[in-house]
């Protein structure tokens, strides 16, 4: 989640920088006589149209922000929730290790139906699948929601395979002390090794 916005308001914070960039020059050029005044009008205009993208982008993700605060707090204003998520994963191209030939997956799906497609999925991905079939069971899903990420933890730790390879790393969390439900994801992408340009 966020992660299409939060890179759209980089994108057009970078757009800024480079349209008040070309601002700063154009000024340059017409205090020493080599670019008529006028022509430092589209330069203007070009900044404030990068300045109101901008501001549209961020208010879209302080948007998304405050309809998450509601989910999981009981604070009726998620304004007075001191708390910036940071959710901007972004989703990646899943590996054929991953995934079932499509002749396995389209007999799993008229086997199992659409409703154990979408579970399937939540559970390698580390969620969980709810179907409410009206308002009541909309609501306790809703509940449901609200306490698990209330009641979630964040673990990290360093892999024995430290190859830059993209490739895909199974994870498996097995809790000391019976009793507990561990959900999270089955795996992750290695980062990809990074790529040397030749030097002219």
């Amino acid at each position: 989640m966020f992660a299409d916005e939060d890179e759209d308001v980089k994108v057009k914070q970078r757009s800024l920088d480079l349209a008040s960039k070309t601002l700063h020059d154009n000024q340059i050029q017409v205090q020493i006589g080599t670019l008529a005044p006028i022509d430092l009008a589209q330069a203007e205009t070009e900044v404030a149209t990068r300045k109101e993208q901008l501001i549209t982008a961020q208010y879209t993700i302080d948007q998304l922000q405050d309809q998450l605060r509601k989910l999981i707090t009981n604070e009726t204003d998620p304004g007075l929730v001191p708390v910036r998520l940071n959710l901007v994963e972004p989703l990646r191209e899943p590996g054929s290790q991953t995934l079932l030939p499509l002749d396995k997956a389209i007999q799993f799906a008229l086997e199992n139906g659409p409703a154990a497609v979408l579970a399937r999925l939540a559970e390698e991905t580390g969620g969980s699948a709810l179907f409410p079939n009206g308002t009541r069971d909309l609501t306790r899903a809703f509940s449901r929601i609200n306490e698990e990420l209330r009641s979630q933890y964040s673990l990290a730790y360093r892999p024995t395979i430290a190859r830059r390879d993209g490739k895909y790393r199974a994870i498996r969390i097995v809790p000391v002390h019976k009793g507990y439900t561990v959900r999270c994801r089955s795996g992750y992408y290695a980062p990809d090794a990074p790529t040397h340009r030749a030097g002219k």
